[in-house]
Parts: structure tokens; sequence; C-alpha cells
């Protein structure tokens, strides 16, 4: 069997991660600790879109290093991928 490795520049290898680890925190395999970061933005006293699109709510950065942390990249990454992409269960697909 041969595999056809997939060359990705490091930029887009480290948004694939990130989407990855997000995908399995938010499906429940991820460590504990990691369960309580991501949140879906559910607002139950207004009819916005970000309730029923699974967006994740993201917190405003108040510093430059909040930006490189992966609970801000992981929610900004989420938020920016199309909703049938949302919608995956398992990372095989």
């Amino acid at each position: 069997m041969c595999y056809k490795t997939i060359i990705m520049p490091f930029n887009v290898r480290v948004k694939y991660h990130t989407f990855i680890h997000v995908v399995h925190t938010l499906n429940g395999n991820a460590p504990a600790y990691l369960n309580d970061m991501f949140q879906f933005a559910l607002n139950s006293h207004y009819s916005l879109r970000s309730g029923n699109n699974k967006s994740l709510r993201q917190l405003k950065p108040n510093t430059e290093l909040y930006r490189t942390y992966f609970m801000y990249n992981g929610c900004k990454l989420w938020n920016s991928l199309p909703v049938s992409i949302r919608d995956v269960t398992s990372t095989s697909v």
C-alpha cells in the first residue's frame, strides 16, 4: 500500500492541526482540562445566526499575547470555516 505524501506549507499545517484538536475537544475526545475551553455561542435572548451554525464564543483579546493562544486561534479558525465542515464528527472525513 502506497500513501501519497501531502506537502503543506507550515502555516497551513498549523491551522490543520489546530482544527483537528478543536474537533477532538468538541467531540469529547480530548483530555479533561480541554473540555471547558470552547463553548458554543448560544444566545437565548436573540435569534442570531451564531446560535444555529455552531459558532464558538470568542473572547476579545486584551493583549497581543492572547492572540497566540490555542483557545483564541481555535475559536477564530472554527468560526471562519463553512458550516458544512463544522458538522464533521470525525477527523477521518
